[in-house]
């Protein structure tokens, strides 16, 4: 059985497309290739080095490479790299046949990468076996008895149950493959990390980040030029702005914003008392609950949309500051987003007393006309 090191060493060298031929070694490849990269990483007197490839199709999108060993275990390995919304079960079939026919009898092991670890795991749910997996997407559920190992700095989904975070060595450059930053002990196997807060940073950014709305876009950024245009506001239209974020200007930015959201919200609740007041002669004292409450919460949810939609887009903005610079912001963006959501957070709660306050009004001007107080007049 390989180490992990191996493992993920067999799957970049399938992801490299290096590995071409039938009956192949993978010694030859390394002796044969000019490449010096993470083929240079592998040592010479390693289990990884007797590997010949029998086998390998693609799916669609996805390889299904088959190694051999001398022992005559097989080891699949599965690699792909566009993202997956979705498992369609008759591909899955397809290769679950596929793996079925190649292994026979023989002891096998079960490897992927990237989105090819989905079809990796699996495979190995239908074996019963272990699949061992590298960077493997996370917004799909992953079943089975599987390890997912993936960089303390990489972005991760809603599913990361399975995942195990792997030390990483600091690089500025992101195209490096795991084997030159994934850090492993003297035996071969990963060294378990936790997950960065640049990770948590990136996550939010890929998973969970929304378009930046236009009037915090315009708090934010100066448009220089009048035809200066973006079809989205987002976290890639940040990148091209980058430059104008200091610190001064993002705390005055966040200031101008809670600014914003307070005229957005006191315009909210003056609408709402426009439209209690405009029904008020057409309710009956029985349906005052029903009516008011239907147009309380109709307002109600609008003042969350424009808090929440506020919000989001100030989030997007710093944390997209984070990853754009790799991290190396000298702006404390987790202190400042944390200051700004406590703000938001008392807002919310005034703006609650503030609607409760304007209803109980209306209602008391509704019952004083139902009642229909005579009018005084001191002379």
């Amino acid at each position: 059985m390989l180490k992990e090191k191996e493992y993920l060493q067999l799957c970049e060298l399938a992801y490299s497309g290096l590995i071409d031929n039938y009956g192949v070694k993978v010694q030859d490849v390394i002796n044969s290739s000019i490449q010096n990269n993470f083929l240079g990483n592998i040592e010479s007197g390693c289990s990884l080095m007797h590997l010949k490839m029998t086998n390998k199709k693609m799916f669609e999108n996805t390889w299904v490479y088959i190694f051999e060993n001398d022992n005559s275990y097989k080891y699949i390995i599965f690699v792909a790299d566009e993202e997956i919304e979705t498992i369609h079960n008759e591909l899955l079939m397809e290769i679950i046949d596929y793996t079925k026919e190649n292994i026979g009898n023989s002891k096998c092991f079960i490897s992927g990468m990237f989105t090819g670890g989905i079809y990796a795991s699996y495979i190995a749910l239908e074996l019963n076996i272990e699949a061992i997996l590298f960077g493997t997407i996370t917004n799909i559920k992953i079943e089975g008895n599987v390890k997912n190992y993936v960089g303390e700095n990489e972005a991760v989904g809603k599913y990361s149950d399975k995942v195990i975070f792997v030390k990483q060595q600091e690089t500025e450059d992101i195209n490096m493959p795991f084997t030159s930053t994934f850090i492993f002990d003297e035996e071969g196997n990963v060294v378990v990390g936790e997950q960065s807060n640049y990770s948590k940073f990136k996550s939010w950014v890929y998973y969970t980040s929304d378009n930046i709305n236009e009037e915090v876009w315009d708090i934010f950024f100066e448009t220089v030029n009048e035809n200066e245009s973006f079809s989205e506001k987002n976290i890639y239209s940040v990148f091209l702005k980058i430059n104008e974020l200091d610190e001064n200007k993002i705390i005055r930015s966040i200031k101008d914003v809670i600014i914003h959201i307070d005229k957005q919200l006191t315009i909210n609740r003056g609408e709402m008392e426009k439209k209690l007041n405009k029904n008020i002669d057409d309710i009956e004292e029985k349906d005052i609950n029903e009516k008011l409450s239907g147009i309380t919460e109709e307002f109600t949810s609008k003042a969350v949309e424009i808090v929440e939609s506020s919000c989001m887009s100030v989030k997007t903005i710093l944390k997209g500051l984070v990853l754009l610079t790799v991290g190396q912001t000298e702006v404390n963006i987790n202190a400042r987003i944390d200051d700004f959501i406590n703000i938001i957070n008392e807002i919310l709660e005034t703006e609650r007393v503030k609607i409760k306050e304007c209803v109980e009004n209306v209602i008391d001007q509704l019952m004083y006309h139902q009642i229909g107080f005579p009018e005084y007049h001191i002379e």
